[in-house]
């Protein structure tokens, strides 16, 4: 595991382009009035609008909300003209100008909404939907837009009264989404207007009133498919594709037996270092991988609106079934998907009216990283924020026990509006007390609405800085649960720094965080964007009741780890530095990130590593790409170090001596139950030793059968226990608590350094 959350940027909400950070005003003006809605004694309060103040003595536009009275404020502005803007979702952007104590009343707006699909009539999810308003002869203004769901839906809201296009886009977020086969590269973008025109001169206009929803607005889109691409990189690296092993198959729904077409698979040898194999399907939801050396693999298959599974599995959460390919071997692997489900609802705040703009995210318990914890969803589509009716819809969801979390203010956007903290469902902000929503497979829950738990929220603020003292611009930040409160939940809001360095968070709930920062890439870099490559830095806040300003987050290339790995001698199969990595983990996520990528190792041919960019305490890992070498022990300054975590946090580390052995362990068997032999089961070793399960052990290890028998390289010498079951979902084989309950139905075994064993087993029902 990478890191803790295991690029946890990829699977957490969007967020918009900073603005220049709001800079405290000196002035003596005072701007404060309120807004409603309604008129006479229908008029009520407009509670948690934006309100943003601009003018030529504002370097920048400042913000403020309505309070739960309507009420807004502005201090200390300087002397001049100024104008401002009301925006809450469902209602109609209102521009005026500045006066003191105004009372100003918004309108609900219209909204258009309808569905977007393909000519067969399947519905397209993650385009883009606008709003165009005409403006005579020039090009139409994009008033509003949003995206599809997985049913095709979108919903258009906050518009004034008037005439409308509406255009649906697969513009460049849903082609860089597309599933790619070697050979191809992402298409062009292409777009519809309502209802099937493909220009703009043969757009229908629809009319929105105001307060009225218009419904049915459809619109047929037929997105561009992939384009040739001969001169396309390979999906491995050249020295990689040596073999001549073939891996073909078929992709398709296991309800309809349709092919998916654009389905994404990933192949990975399960030995030694990971090289990613990427492709995708074709029209008639056909792969292929060739050129493959002999050797076992796992094949990870992604679809939109599918679970994703392993080849071998038809549960989700589960290991899947390695394919072992030999030199010449063509392998059949056909692998059929089910369909994904949802979790739908309304989010309402303290006084029952719809919660906008607020991200809900989806987690699920695992054991990951030492302990459980409420692990966010992750998914290559970005949710949407709730709309004006306080609507949300969670997408691609696997079966299970799901906590359902609302992220408002920061956690939502960097500028969106506040007075809420985090709420777990069914309405509560103690993960303690959240209550799990049960989702089938293939089956939508439609029914999970609660309301978010207000909060005095304040700003964060300040500046980041490299090692040389100077302000960073396009940084990226976060702002975090702290690793060491050793909470199960995780939330996040994430920023980046302006063109002088400077940030700034509003609405941060109270409470105490870790702000995590990295900075822009150093001169030369070459992606794909890696933020473990950054200078990094961190720091420890707490937000009380007052905003907090004048944070500096200072971000360094980190500590360097420097050694030398030995081989053990004696009769071996060869081995070159190239085939060993070395990668430090963290075990803390304070000081070090929370995600990222891969920290930059390098192995000479003399024999010596390094690695740089590190932080925070981390123990160090070693990936050996031949099934005929394993890890023997880690010393520094020679003490053992193999199962202990370094220190890297304020200066490098030295001298570190690892030393691989070809006595490679290997434990294989067979798992029968009361009718005869079992094909589909797991195995859990562990250490008998309740000391040695420690987070992400060497002494634990679960294997899946395969062809009938399981088989498990590279534990260290040691007595163990052994136990298959008809299943083992996620990483609970990791989880100390779950090994203490399978503990009186093991099978006990010592295992020799370089000993072979072999196991015949029984298989024991999941306590």
């Amino acid at each position: 595991m990478r890191t803790l959350l295991l690029g946890v940027a990829a699977a957490v909400f969007a967020f918009s382009a900073a603005p220049q950070s709001q800079v405290p005003s000196t002035g003596s003006l005072v701007f404060a009035g309120r807004v409603v809605t309604g008129t006479g004694p229908e008029a009520r309060p407009l509670r948690h609008a934006r309100v943003t103040l601009t003018g030529a003595p504002l370097k920048v536009p400042r913000l403020a909300d309505t309070d739960t009275k309507g009420a807004y404020r502005f201090d200390r502005v300087p002397p001049g003209d100024y104008k401002i803007a009301i925006e809450k979702p469902g209602f109609v952007t209102l521009d005026a100008v500045a006066t003191a104590d105004a009372v100003l009343t918004m309108v609900r707006g219209g909204a258009i909404e309808g569905i977007v699909a393909d000519t067969d009539g399947d519905p397209i999810t993650n385009v883009a939907v606008s709003a165009l308003l005409p403006q005579g002869a020039g090009d139409p203004r994009r008033v509003t837009a949003t995206r599809t769901d997985d049913l095709g839906r979108y919903r258009l809201h906050s518009l004034d009264a008037g005439d409308y296009l509406v255009q649906a886009a697969a513009d460049r977020a849903y082609v860089i989404n597309m599933g790619l086969a070697p050979g191809q590269k992402t298409p062009e973008t292409t777009s519809a207007y309502y209802p099937t025109a493909g220009s703009i001169e043969n757009a229908r206009a629809v009319h929105v009133l105001l307060g009225r929803d218009t419904s049915g607005v459809d619109v047929t889109l037929t997105p561009n498919p992939p384009l040739a691409d001969p001169g396309g990189k390979s999906p491995r690296p050249a020295e990689e594709a040596s073999g001549t092993g073939r891996i073909a198959g078929r992709i398709t729904d296991v309800s309809s037996g349709k092919p998916i077409r654009g389905a994404r698979l990933l192949l990975l040898p399960t030995e030694g270092i990971r090289i990613t194999n990427r492709t995708a399907t074709d029209a008639q939801g056909r792969f292929e991988y060739t050129g493959l050396a002999a050797r076992k693999y796992t094949l990870q298959v992604q679809a939109d609106r599918y679970v994703s599974l392993e080849y071998g599995r038809s549960r989700p959460g589960e290991a899947g079934v390695p394919i072992e390919v030999t030199e010449g071997q063509n392998v059949r692997a056909d692998v059929s998907l089910p369909r994904a489900s949802a979790v739908e609802g309304t989010l309402t705040d303290e006084f029952g009216d719809p919660a906008s703009g607020v991200v809900v995210q989806l987690a699920r318990r695992q054991y990951v990283a030492g302990r459980q914890r409420l692990m966010p969803l992750s998914g290559r589509i970005q949710p949407q924020p709730t709309d004006d009716r306080g609507h949300y819809r969670a997408i691609g969801v696997e079966p299970g026990e799901l906590y359902v979390t609302a992220l408002p203010g920061a956690f939502a956007d960097q500028n969106g509006v506040g007075g809420f903290a985090p709420s777990f469902y069914p309405g509560t902000n103690d993960s303690g007390t959240a209550v799990p929503v049960t989702v089938a497979l293939g089956a939508d829950n439609l029914g999970v609405s609660f309301s978010l738990v207000p909060a005095p929220t304040f700003s964060v603020s300040g500046m980041m800085v490299g090692a040389d003292g100077l302000p960073v611009r396009g940084g990226t930040l976060w702002l975090m649960t702290p690793d060491r409160l050793k909470r199960a939940d995780f939330h996040l809001a994430r920023g980046a720094t302006a063109d002088d360095g400077r940030f700034a968070l509003r609405n941060v709930p109270q409470g105490t965080y870790t702000m995590q920062g990295f900075g822009s890439p150093p001169a030369g870099y070459r992606g794909p964007m890696n933020l473990n490559a950054m200078p990094f830095g961190w720091a420890s806040l707490s937000v009380g009741d007052a905003d907090v300003d004048g944070v500096v987050l200072k971000v360094t290339n980190g500590t360097t780890l420097r050694g030398r790995i030995t081989l053990e001698a004696g009769q071996a199969p060869p081995l070159t530095p190239q085939q060993v990595r070395i990668s430090p983990l963290p075990v803390e996520f304070d000081s070090a990130p929370v995600g990222g990528g891969p920290v930059p190792s390098e192995t000479h041919d003399d024999w010596t590593f390094q690695v740089i960019h590190l932080s925070g305490r981390q123990r160090i890992f070693v990936n050996v790409a031949s099934p005929g070498w394993m890890l023997k022990k880690i010393t520094h300054n020679d003490i053992d170090v193999t199962d202990e975590a370094l220190d890297f946090r304020e200066k490098d580390v030295d001298d570190v001596e690892i030393t691989l052995t070809s006595k490679v362990t290997h434990v294989t068997g067979a798992v029968s139950d009361d009718k005869g032999p079992v094909s589909d089961y797991g195995v859990v070793i562990f250490a008998s030793d309740p000391t040695k399960w420690i987070d992400r052990s060497r002494f634990v290890m679960m294997a899946r059968g395969v062809q009938g028998r399981f088989d498990a390289r590279t534990l260290p010498p040691e007595d163990y226990l052994v136990v298959a079951l008809p299943n083992v979902t996620g990483t609970e084989w990791m989880d100390p608590e779950f090994l203490q309950s399978i503990r009186a139905l093991a099978t006990a075994f010592t295992l020799q350094e370089g000993e072979s064993k072999m196991l015949d087993l029984k298989l024991k029902k999941r306590p």
